[in-house]
């Protein structure tokens, strides 16, 4: 009984491995398509890369203090970082300013947009650094050197 087992066993095996190997053959071809998908993603990531480098039509660039300066000039604009900004030693004003659109609940923590900010700010992966505020403020706002990227 234990031969005629050993037998079945075998036989059960031997005609398992075509399927085996008809589904490692189609797993092969799937990553090799996938791969081949991979790498073209890749390049197309490169290019991408590059391009985002260059800012979008009507984005504004910023590489400057002065340039960061200027988005008080116009607070509802998008802007894009394309250098790290040192700050030391600059006295600096806020861009935009918080102040109540209104008198409800909800109002007094919705920004009036005729002085805040309302634009769009793109780090992208630059750092301003030494940014110190010192003018008073009324809200409980931390006022000490801070780095943002």
């Amino acid at each position: 009984m234990k031969k005629l087992l050993a037998c079945m066993l075998c036989v059960t095996m031997l005609s398992a491995v075509p399927v085996y190997a008809e589904e490692y053959s189609a797993v092969s071809e799937a990553i090799e398509t996938n791969s081949a998908a991979d790498s073209a993603a890749a390049e197309e990531t490169e290019i991408d890369e590059a391009e985002a480098d260059e800012a979008a039509p009507g984005v504004i660039e910023i590489a400057t203090a002065e340039e960061l300066a200027a988005v008080n000039e116009d607070l509802t604009a998008d802007y894009v970082l394309t250098a790290d900004i040192d700050l030391r030693g600059e006295e600096w004003t806020p861009l935009g300013a918080f102040a109540p659109s209104g008198e409800t609940e909800e109002e007094q923590e919705t920004p009036d947009p005729a002085v805040a900010f309302t634009g769009t700010f793109d780090g992208n992966g630059h750092t301003i650094s030494n940014l110190t505020i010192s003018q008073p403020v009324p809200w409980d706002i931390p006022t000490a050197p801070m780095s943002m990227t």
